[in-house]
């Protein structure tokens, strides 16, 4: 028995995440007109993230086999157009998990622990961080969208969000999941930035579903609606 991690195109595999798991397991039925031991046919992204890890994991088979087939770090790969599995020896399991989804995240290809408690599931952006109070990483949503984690805000437990990039901007949200509020800071150059708290005209109080709004137009470098002010603060 192996403990099995996949890497999947995300220009191919569907956001939703019931429509990835349909999509995921139709991969995993190895049904495309090609053998699945030819490291050419994979996506680009996929080939960059074959190449570097089996520096570390050697494949089992194909062309670029490993010349120690015992070898204990020898892995199983099986190599789709849009997806790769790799059937890791449980021996490595904890360290393959950590390595493959921080290659997942530099090649920036999506990740899923099939073997893993819960069946971790994940879209990484190269650059950007997820974490909070109870949490100090949270896998970015599939879909990108943000509902899920600010709908447990809570005061006591969990009382903020925050989404960082790597050059220092962020927003962050803080409150409850009826009452909460957001804050981001942009920076234009690593010295200079703006802050600014984020609501509306009349108050700057806003709700979870909101938050999810912004936290998801922020990532994706969209302006705010008119229907919400940007206050600028200097901190």
């Amino acid at each position: 028995m192996s403990y099995d991690l996949m890497v999947s195109d995300v220009t191919a595999a569907p956001r939703d995440r019931k429509a990835f798991r349909k999509w995921i397991e139709k991969q995993a039925e190895w049904q495309e007109s090609h053998g699945y031991n030819n490291p050419d046919v994979p996506s680009a992204a996929l080939r960059a993230w074959f190449h570097e890890i089996i520096k570390t994991y050697p494949p089992m088979n194909g062309p670029l086999a490993s010349d120690d087939p015992d070898g204990l770090r020898v892995t199983d790969y099986s190599l789709g157009r849009t997806v790769i599995r790799a059937a890791f020896a449980w021996s490595n399991a904890e360290e393959a998990h950590a390595y493959a989804k921080a290659l997942a995240t530099t090649h920036g290809v999506g990740f899923f622990d099939a073997s893993g408690a819960g069946a971790e599931n994940e879209w990484p952006q190269a650059g950007w961080t997820l974490a909070s109070e109870a949490r100090r990483s949270i896998p970015l949503p599939l879909d990108l969208s943000f509902k899920e984690v600010l709908d447990k805000l809570d005061p006591n437990t969990n009382s903020f969000v925050i989404l960082e990039q790597g050059n220092g901007s962020y927003i962050q949200c803080g409150g409850s999941k009826a009452t909460c509020t957001v804050e981001c800071r942009i920076h234009q150059s690593p010295e200079t930035y703006a802050h600014y708290v984020v609501g509306h005209a009349e108050d700057e109080v806003l709700n979870a579903t909101e938050a999810a709004e912004l936290f998801a137009l922020f990532m994706a470098g969209e302006p705010f609606p008119e229907k919400y002010r940007l206050r600028k603060v200097d901190i």
